[in-house]
């Protein structure tokens, strides 16, 4: 649905290409590449390659930050007054941290005494960044794995020519995002709805899309004249 959104919402002029979906929700990570063409009244996606690890986004780093915090609190979890609380103020900060540099988090322990601590963007950086922590080495796993299985079928694959489109919460973390670029080499595509702060509009206007196609109405939507798609390999969303 992000590629189809991409493809007819926001860059109707190009007719062939490639998109990767890097999708990092709350719980898991699915990267795929897709081969776009049109061809008159029709769209053909066709699933080049995929690779995901189902417990790899933004809950995995939060347990990772709420580890680091309790370090900083020096505390145990058992030893807060509302540790369940604590984790939730963790979470927030990471979303403030998408536009600023740090962010405090106040706790209470049992006792009642606060402590605090400040989570900054490069802690998440580390994570990511480096291939020695577990979220770090799960996501290289996932990046190579992608690249090996389009190796295997294309040899030559040009990825600097690639869209890469960032779908998901986890995606608003800037860089998390540069990591994929880096890594993949392709061109990073930042949707004007993401960068409002709500990186799903992606995926919302590209099911929006398909079922105008299908009920005739596609013209209200992207005047592109497409009436009819098709996706060949892995099903993306019901046709």
């Amino acid at each position: 649905a992000a590629a189809l959104y991409y493809v007819l919402g926001e860059n109707k002029a190009m007719n062939f290409g490639h998109v990767l979906v890097c999708d990092m929700g709350g719980g898991t990570t699915d990267l795929a590449l897709i081969k776009f063409y049109k061809d008159n009244s029709s769209i053909k996606f066709e699933v080049v390659a995929t690779m995901a690890d189902a417990t790899l986004g933004g809950d995995a780093l939060d347990n990772e930050l709420f580890n680091r915090a309790q370090r900083d609190w020096r505390v145990s979890a058992e030893e807060l007054d509302d540790a369940n609380a604590a984790l939730q103020k963790i979470t927030e900060a990471k979303e403030i941290l998408s536009t600023q540099e740090s962010c405090p988090v106040s706790v209470d322990d049992t006792s009642g005494l606060s402590r605090i601590c400040f989570v900054s963007s490069s802690h998440i950086r580390q994570y990511w960044e480096n291939n020695e922590t577990d979220l770090g080495r799960r996501l290289l796993d996932c990046m190579s794995g992608l690249k090996a299985s389009v190796a295997m079928k294309f040899p030559n694959f040009n990825w600097a020519d690639t869209v890469i489109l960032p779908v998901g919460g986890s995606m608003k973390i800037p860089s998390l995002r540069d990591r994929l670029q880096g890594y993949f080499g392709g061109q990073l595509f930042n949707m004007r709805h993401a960068e409002k702060g709500d990186s799903y509009d992606s995926v919302v206007l590209g099911a929006m899309l398909h079922s105008a196609i299908h009920s005739g109405s596609i013209s209200e939507i992207s005047n592109s004249g497409i009436s009819n798609v098709e996706v060949v390999g892995r099903t993306l969303f019901p046709i």
